[in-house]
């Protein structure tokens, strides 16, 4: 990344079929990011803003009991979903 007059830019990179968009170690601290978290992308009805938002992580302990209601709902849930 390169900074211009106090701005910041990044180049949009190709990835696989894909397209990327670097952020630098010291942003990914500022902003708590780690490889692997999962962000929340809003683009702008112009076409001209892409905002990006961390999405929460679920809690082991909350993923546990999930799980739990779904091993003990399974018939339930099976059957709703042809409802």
């Amino acid at each position: 990344m390169q900074e211009i007059n106090d701005k910041k830019y990044s180049k949009v990179f190709r990835a696989g079929n894909s397209l990327g968009l670097r952020l630098t170690k010291h942003d990914a601290k500022e902003l708590g990011l780690e490889a692997g978290d999962e962000l929340i992308k809003v683009i702008s009805d112009d076409k001209q803003t892409v905002t990006f938002k961390k999405k929460e992580k679920v809690s082991p302990s909350v993923s546990k009991l999930i799980d739990q209601g779904i091993k003990e709902n399974w018939e339930l849930l099976e059957w709703l979903k042809d409802k």
